[in-house]
């Protein structure tokens, strides 16, 4: 019966958890975005939120202004394969302006 009782404390904690984690304008988000260029910005919030929702948002100059492209089109397949929603059109772009704004100089 304690093991039970601990694996709905368990589960109590991760979901809470999980429903602070996924608020975009909580004080630990924006603390975080502080580290982004233009983390200020609505296209920061946007990239930070929907690209961070599966994994943590890779720093934009990471990679070359080029890569940005293909990279955001994996993810958005990822993403309809597990029939999350993806980028809409203004979104995807908004997003891939941000990334290629802030890339890795050539």
């Amino acid at each position: 019966m304690s093991l039970l009782k601990s694996s709905l404390n368990l589960l109590l904690i991760l979901l809470l958890f999980a429903m602070t984690a996924c608020t975009d304008d909580s004080a630990a988000t924006r603390k975080m975005l502080q580290d982004y260029p233009d983390g200020d910005t609505d296209a920061a919030k946007l990239y930070f939120t929907k690209c961070g929702s599966c994994h943590a948002a890779p720093m934009p100059d990471i990679h070359r202004a080029s890569r940005w492209i293909g990279i955001v089109a994996r993810m958005q397949m990822h993403m309809n394969n597990r029939s999350m929603p993806a980028l809409n059109n203004n979104e995807h772009q908004t997003v891939i302006t941000y990334l290629q704004k802030h890339s890795r100089q050539p």
